[in-house]
């Protein structure tokens, strides 16, 4: 009996294939792109100072603790040289990292761990974390005393911005050669959703005539989960006012 279910079912091996197959989608594909991008960074600095912890250009996992440290105390450094010798990070040839971007070497590390079915230990991940913490503290500090930008990384597109961009989707036209209207048109519907649903790019992209539907004097848009939902546990329908 056992025998046919697993015919059935193509097998225990395909089964277990399936399995660890989900595993991996537990990450999307553009998170994946930004991670490999950082483990490519750490490999590059890991292979001058710990060869041995890199074969036929692949890192080796479980990485050894003074490596990893190592690493993480590598990228910390701008700011380190900032706080200790009162610094403005714009005079240093490489400026601090913000903390969600070194916090993001963390994640990718701990996925590269995850693709290899193994965690990092907790001792080594309590002494990352406790680095990451100290690093958070340090880079608010630089801000206080003026050493640092306040704003960091993306900022939320303003009025006067919404504005320049409406004008120009909405008097653009196709003049160069294998442009056409529908291009054009669907560039302007597609900002227009963006900004009034407040979601991000990505979120919009996956939209679909199934997820649109009309109520009472309201288009409704169900997005199917975004970059902090990405199950759609939390998902709901946004109405769009005629």
């Amino acid at each position: 009996m056992q025998c046919e279910n697993e015919r059935e079912s193509g097998g225990s091996d395909d089964a277990a294939a399936v399995a660890q197959s989900f595993q991996a989608k537990r990450t999307n594909a553009s998170t994946k792109r930004t991670y490999q991008s950082k483990i490519n960074i750490m490999k590059t600095w890991l292979t001058e100072r710990y060869p041995s912890t890199v074969a036929s250009d692949t890192l080796v996992v479980p990485l050894p603790k003074e490596a990893i440290l190592g690493f993480f105390g590598h990228i910390c450094r701008p700011a380190h040289v900032c706080n200790r010798d009162n610094v403005d990070s714009k005079d240093m040839p490489h400026p601090p990292l913000s903390a969600s971007c070194v916090w993001g070497y963390r994640s990718a590390l701990v996925d590269l761990y995850h693709k290899k079915l193994l965690e990092i230990g907790k001792p080594v991940d309590t002494e990352v974390r406790r680095v990451l913490d100290g690093y958070e503290k340090v880079i608010n500090n630089l801000k206080k005393r003026g050493l640092m930008n306040i704003r960091e990384g993306k900022h939320q597109l303003k009025a006067s911005g919404y504005e320049m961009l409406a004008l120009k989707l909405m008097t653009i036209v196709p003049e160069k050669r294998g442009q056409s209207w529908a291009t054009v048109q669907f560039g302007w519907s597609y900002f227009v959703i963006m900004w009034n649903l407040m979601s991000r790019s990505d979120s919009v992209d996956t939209i679909m005539l199934q997820h649109i539907e009309w109520t009472d004097d309201c288009l409704v848009i169900e997005e199917q989960g975004h970059k902090g939902d990405q199950t759609g546990a939390e998902k709901f329908g946004k109405a769009c006012l005629r």
